[in-house]
């Protein structure tokens, strides 16, 4: 989301986005890189409006003790009357741990302490009385207080780009979330292949397998990273990845390719939302706030029978 200076134009802009016809809206989880911490943002947007739907894509697990978050997510959904999101994640910005003195075990040990907090999140949100006795958490005979207002609790999404998170979240999700694969801790060159159409199949594959019977229950969600109304999508391409710094050779139209790119005139873009939900079966899908305005008229062309969120 882009940096914040004053809040009430901040309420303005979140409430825009409802009139435009968004029905979500995403905060991201970051030390620098997130310009507002997810916890009170998702309440004060949820103050400000009154149809949209509120969430995390993702939580960092390892920023917070499971027991104290169960109990602020379920304040906030029942304070918002049921438009609550939960996104959760292991943590992966390397950046994030540097800056904040946290510990960055490996990816293993991060993905088990927030199957954890799945765990513990999944009995407190739907107001049982909660235990968990695991190498990172021990919770005993946790009280849910309050009630979330969802039932049987607020949908969960957890995604990635790597096989083990996309089997957990095929499994455990409500929403599944398939993303680049960020494992070296940081956006770079390296991570686009994993988020063009071959690599998108095979997460897809991975999800399905995992699935099994309750597959055709999830919702599939895609982050686009890049999305400009433009008649020239390679040099939009061009100057995206340039600004990211990537200093290797870049293969400029699988970058246009990628699912997680949206390019071209209104009417291309629309249409490539549909392919791909035809393909991969994706009906839910977020852009960056930069995009917000740009894609509105898309969200209206894809209304009511498609579902668009605006991620900040």
């Amino acid at each position: 989301m882009s940096p914040v200076t004053h809040g009430p134009d901040w309420i303005k802009l979140i409430q825009s986005w409802e009139s435009a016809g968004y029905d979500i809206v995403l905060f991201s989880d970051h030390f620098e890189r997130s310009p507002v911490a997810p916890i009170p943002a998702l309440m004060a947007a949820a103050m400000a409006t009154t149809t949209l739907r509120i969430g995390s894509a993702v939580l960092a697990n390892d920023f917070r003790q499971p027991a104290i978050l169960a109990k602020e997510l379920a304040t906030i959904d029942l304070l918002s009357g049921g438009r609550l999101e939960v996104g959760l994640g292991a943590g992966w910005m390397l950046e994030d741990y540097e800056q904040s003195g946290i510990p960055m075990d490996p990816a293993p040990l991060r993905i088990d302490r927030m199957v954890e907090t799945l765990d513990l999140l999944d009995q407190a949100l739907r107001n049982e009385l909660t235990s968990s006795s695991g190498p990172a958490y021990n919770v005993s005979g946790l009280v849910p207080v309050p009630s979330a207002a969802q039932r049987p609790r607020p949908p969960l999404l957890i995604g990635g780009g790597g096989r083990r998170i996309l089997q957990i979240a095929a499994r455990r999700a409500d929403i599944v979330s398939c993303n680049w694969n960020l494992r070296n801790g940081q956006f770079d060159a390296t991570a686009l292949p994993t988020g063009n159409e071959a690599s998108t199949d095979e997460q897809l594959e991975w999800v399905r397998s995992a699935a099994g019977s309750r597959f055709d229950e999830l919702e599939l969600h895609l982050q686009v990273y890049l999305a400009e109304v433009t008649d020239d999508p390679v040099r939009a391409a061009s100057r995206w990845c340039s600004g990211l710094g990537f200093d290797i050779d870049i293969d400029v139209d699988a970058v246009v390719a990628s699912p997680h790119v949206m390019l071209g005139s209104l009417d291309q873009i629309v249409d490539k939302l549909e392919r791909q939900r035809e393909r991969w079966g994706f009906s839910y899908v977020s852009f960056y706030d930069s995009a917000a305005g740009a894609m509105a008229p898309v969200v209206q062309a894809l209304a009511p029978d498609r579902r668009q969120a605006d991620r900040s």
